[in-house]
């Protein structure tokens, strides 16, 4: 999950940093294909964690998950079966 605040990611320039990087990967000889990449260089050193409690992940296979944290959470993320 991301969450991006627009004024700290056009005062970092985050735009350019990855285009930046998919420029300098134009003969693919950095990375062979995705979008994945460049963005993670671009965001390097300008990403934090949230919360547990307000993201809550694992459900459907971490069966020690608290129902509170579930029931306060803002986003919960399913990963089983």
């Amino acid at each position: 999950l991301h969450v991006f605040d627009l004024i700290a990611w056009r005062k970092a320039n985050v735009t350019a940093r990855y285009h930046c990087r998919q420029e300098q990967n134009i003969e693919r000889t950095l990375w062979k294909l995705g979008t994945l990449p460049p963005g993670l260089l671009a965001f390097y050193g300008l990403t934090e964690p949230l919360d547990r409690r307000w993201h809550v992940l694992g459900l459907g296979y971490d069966v020690n998950i608290d129902n509170r944290l579930i029931e306060t959470a803002a986003v919960i993320h399913y990963m089983g079966t």
